[in-house]
């Protein structure tokens, strides 16, 4: 089995990217959209904070994995406490973090609390994509979970 036919399972899902860099981002959404893999972007602090906020009492897995970039990460830091404590069930979903080399010293606070299952370095290349696809790929009970539709929260009766 080749390696595109292994990521086959990867159409349709959807990663959210949260990079301030507009040309880095294009660089990835143009990488995941090879693969069928639907992109939702949020570029700055006020759009991932948002996000944030539209998940705080979710029970459902929206995406496969959560894109961000160390800076963004470190503004948001507080917002992913608060929602995370109140519904741990977000934490289902992968998160990778993006940096530069040179941001690792002040970015291993934030490392060091857990919040990341994965790192890429930026800019992200493309072999270390395939090699972050291809480990999200070994998390097979993820793939029943993101094909089920969501259930509803709570039923009110007639």
């Amino acid at each position: 089995m080749g390696f595109k036919k292994e990521l086959k399972w990867l159409k349709g899902r959807r990663i959210a990217v949260c990079e301030p860099d507009a040309q880095r981002f294009a660089d990835i959404e143009q990488f995941l959209k090879r693969y069928g893999i639907s992109v939702a972007a949020f570029n700055d602090v006020d759009a991932v904070v948002s996000e944030i906020e539209k998940r705080r009492y979710s029970t459902h897995r929206v995406y496969l994995a959560i894109l961000i970039d160390f800076q963004l990460a470190n503004q948001v830091e507080q917002a992913w406490q608060e929602t995370t404590h109140n519904n741990p069930t977000i934490l289902k979903t992968p998160v990778v973090l993006m940096r530069r080399d040179d941001e690792l010293a002040t970015a291993l606070p934030l490392i060091n609390k857990g919040y990341f299952r994965f790192q890429l370095a930026q800019p992200v290349q493309p072999k270390a994509m395939l090699r972050l696809l291809n480990r999200l790929n070994r998390w097979k009970k993820w793939r029943e979970e993101l094909s089920m539709p969501p259930r509803p929260s709570a039923v009110l009766g007639h």
